[in-house]
């Protein structure tokens, strides 16, 4: 089985071992990157190169720059957004602004797991001098 490898950025500590100790057991990922900071994600991603980016859009920099950030890393990465928020504007502004998926917290970890899965396996293709998306 080919692993999944994942960045996870998250800003809180207890969230972000839960997600870790959770996908670290999870056959067929890896975790190969972590920050908690947005602004080591760009040179992280590049560096890394992971399949699939977990992003907790509840960082304390705030909502606008974690819309921003997916913005900027959805032409080459693959996001999976978290976030505490439950309302349709939340996830549709994530998912307009790029977002592969968006998974409420409070959601069972399967749907993670799903929705991990489900990005690794998007692949479009690209229009020749287009990057893929």
């Amino acid at each position: 089985m080919e692993q999944i490898t994942l960045l996870l950025v998250t800003g809180e500590p207890g969230l972000h071992r839960g997600l870790q100790m959770r996908l670290e057991v999870e056959p067929g990922f890896a975790v190969i990157g972590e920050s908690g900071d947005l602004g080591d994600v760009t040179r992280l991603a590049g560096e890394l190169a992971p399949q699939v980016i977990v992003l907790d859009a509840d960082l304390p920099s705030g909502p606008e720059a974690a819309v921003e950030l997916v913005r900027s890393l959805s032409r080459r990465h693959r996001l999976v957004v978290l976030s505490l928020e439950d309302g349709v504007a939340a996830a549709a502004t994530m998912l307009a602004a790029g977002a592969t998926a968006f998974v409420r917290k409070h959601d069972r970890s399967e749907r993670l797991i799903a929705a991990i899965r489900t990005a690794a396996s998007t692949v479009t293709s690209a229009s020749p001098g287009e990057e893929p998306r």
